[in-house]
């Protein structure tokens, strides 16, 4: 039995909140079909972050919705905590500068009640989360912005590959780590159709080119799609140091200001692999 919620510190650090309406732009999931509900919070993340195009708008605004994605798989991974993220039970606020993401129920989904197998329970929760939430969302997003629905699915593979490998840096045992694989292995691994709510194939991806750096023990993780981020005006920075559009030499030129290391070692030490 997954449930009560009794700590919460874990959601906090995905924006995640129970019961709190919050203040802010307000866009209740279940109006997700409506144009004009789904605009109004767009436009209003577009004037925060000076967007300057509806493409540009879509792809940084599923950046930050995928905090939301990544935050149900720790808490049902991690915390056993299964949340129920049906559109029905949702809201997002746009709070500036952060997304925030309420979760109206402490109830788990009805579709992980009463099922005793583990591997079933998580299949069938992670075809609720996908299935019920982020595969219509994503369609959505896609739909009223033309923003490419491959760069949405790419953006959302990069952040869980992203928290997947925070979780097992952190302090872990054997179990919980081979518990971690386990579930992102079903999870890549799972069926389209079924999982995806009716897609041909599974459009979530773990395949990321790595890039070493001469500075410290860490990978570059290297995007497969652009997030656009270059776009915004004011941003001297340009591409982001994990953008699949720029050279190496120029993305580690980029980590080694954003991580203080100044001027890059000659000659270039970094090599890419697979």
């Amino acid at each position: 039995m997954m449930h009560p919620i009794h700590d919460r510190t874990w959601a906090a650090a995905y924006h995640i909140l129970f019961d709190e309406a919050g203040e802010g732009c307000v866009l209740e999931q279940k109006e997700l079909q409506q144009d004009a509900a789904l605009l109004a919070m767009l436009g209003r993340f577009a004037e925060s972050v000076q967007s300057p195009a509806l493409q540009v708008t879509g792809s940084l605004f599923i950046k930050r919705y995928a905090l939301l994605i990544a935050g149900a798989l720790h808490g049902f991974i991690r915390n056993q905590v299964a949340l129920d993220v049906s559109l029905d039970r949702m809201k997002l606020v746009w709070k500036e500068p952060v997304l925030q993401f309420v979760v109206e129920s402490e109830e788990q989904p009805a579709c992980v009640i009463g099922i005793e197998d583990e591997k079933e329970r998580r299949s069938s929760y992670f075809r609720h989360l996908f299935a019920d939430q982020v595969v219509p969302m994503l369609s959505r997003v896609s739909q009223v912005t033309k923003i490419d629905e491959d760069t949405l699915w790419g953006t959302v593979s990069y952040s869980l590959a992203y928290w997947k490998e925070q979780w097992l840096n952190s302090e872990l045992t054997a179990g919980e780590r081979a518990h971690i694989e386990t579930c992102f292995a079903e999870l890549m691994d799972a069926d389209g159709k079924t999982q995806f709510a009716g897609k041909d194939m599974n459009p979530l991806t773990a395949a990321f080119r790595r890039v070493n750096n001469p500075w410290d023990d860490k990978t570059v993780l290297v995007r497969s799609k652009c997030c656009l981020f270059y776009c915004l005006p004011g941003k001297k920075e340009g591409h982001c140091y994990t953008c699949p559009k720029i050279s190496d030499e120029l993305r580690l030129d980029k980590y080694a200001q954003a991580h203080g290391y100044g001027n890059r070692p000659e000659p270039l030490t970094a090599s890419a692999k697979s």
